[in-house]
């Protein structure tokens, strides 16, 4: 890159490394998404995470019977698009991009909560006593971590958005939602 009169010139791998940069980002704009595959047993994610072969396997095997987690342009195929590595689990979450409308899904397992905060066995009995008002310090006091911690993983529950839930059996669904689904279809 050089400078002259307020014009700046780029070398050649300097101008593609730009593009592509600016078409990523028009990719994340889109809304980079993430897919809670049905993993709960730790051991076996980790053995299929580093072998694309299997893990391309794994998706393949329980796409008919989860297809209401995956978007509707699976269909038309996807690759894999990398990964990224959340140091504070020590775990490796792939991505994958479809083939049909280039939008990336991140893939997290079930036994990670949301925005990888912790693992979801951690979380059981702190969310148990949330619900009955224990405040964040109690549970600082009685699971360890930092009010904080305790604080954001609460919150990090309320970001997804009701809309974008997959509801497998109606019947066991709240009844004040059943009859709000009920009244949306009607409309």
């Amino acid at each position: 890159m050089k400078l002259t009169c307020g014009i700046i010139y780029f070398t050649e791998g300097q101008r593609r490394s730009l593009e592509m940069s600016q078409e990523s980002k028009k990719l994340r704009s889109k809304g980079e998404k993430t897919i809670c595959l049905p993993i709960v047993d730790e051991s076996f994610y980790m053995e299929i995470v580093e072998d694309t072969v299997k893990f391309r396997a794994y998706i393949d095997e329980i796409l008919p019977e989860y297809r209401e987690i995956f978007p509707e342009e699976i269909e038309k195929g996807y690759s894999f698009f990398g990964s990224n590595f959340s140091k504070k689990q020590n775990l490796k979450i792939r991505r994958i991009q479809l083939k049909a409308n280039y939008q990336i899904y991140q893939l997290r397992p079930a036994f990670m909560m949301p925005y990888m905060v912790g693992k979801t066995a951690d979380f059981d009995k702190p969310l148990y006593l949330r619900r009955f008002g224990v405040p964040f310090d109690a549970l600082t006091y009685v699971f360890g971590k930092n009010d904080m911690y305790w604080y954001r993983a609460f919150l990090a529950l309320g970001r997804f958005s009701v809309v974008g839930t997959t509801v497998k059996e109606v019947e066991e669904m709240p009844e004040h939602l059943a009859r709000l689904m009920q009244i949306r279809k009607k409309a």
